[in-house]
């Protein structure tokens, strides 16, 4: 795995918009992101995690849409879902999941995002946090719903799967596998 710069302590380095989501803080303040890296928000909800990365470390960035309306006025919205990505193979550096609903964690849609990703590249998917508590049996309930997913993710491709905590939020890292792994 090569090394990258790491957006550790993202808010307390460079500040970090009002405009970001909850979720999205917590996924910079994991993400390790460099100049000019290609960026996909899988499960773009609104622009601003593009839009803050396009404007500190000047990535190029696409968010994906389900219905191709572009609600957020960010140019670079593109239409599908995380099962039917129009992006060639091997061509993003990091893609970031900030709203996880369960159809998105599917072992189609990560097969799908392990296609478009390069060797090296990095996917953060943040999951509920709050949630877990208040609805106990869901998808990430428990540390076992963590584990299972996270086995998941390393057997569609990924290594390094990590499990960071971002205040009630929780954030998984995983690096798509090189040659050489």
């Amino acid at each position: 795995m090569e090394t990258r710069q790491a957006l550790f302590g993202f808010e307390q380095a460079i500040g970090c918009p009002e405009r970001l989501t909850g979720n999205q803080r917590a996924a910079l303040q994991w993400a390790c992101v460099e100049e000019f890296d290609r960026v996909l928000d899988a499960s773009c909800e609104n622009s601003a995690l593009l839009a803050t990365l396009s404007e500190r470390f000047r990535v190029r960035a696409w968010g994906l849409n389900r219905d191709g309306k572009n609600r957020t006025g960010f140019p670079e919205m593109i239409t599908g879902d995380a099962e039917h990505i129009p992006l060639a193979g091997g061509t993003l550096d990091t893609v970031f999941m900030t709203r996880m609903p369960e159809a998105s964690v599917s072992e189609k849609a990560f097969s799908e995002i392990a296609r478009i990703m390069r060797p090296g590249g990095q996917l953060v998917l943040v999951l509920p946090g709050l949630a877990e508590l208040l609805f106990p049996g869901k998808l990430f309930s428990c540390v076992s719903g963590r584990r299972k997913l996270m086995r998941r993710i390393q057997s569609m491709g990924f290594s390094h799967v990590s499990w960071r905590r971002c205040g009630i939020r929780g954030v998984i890292i995983a690096w798509k596998k090189t040659a050489f792994e």
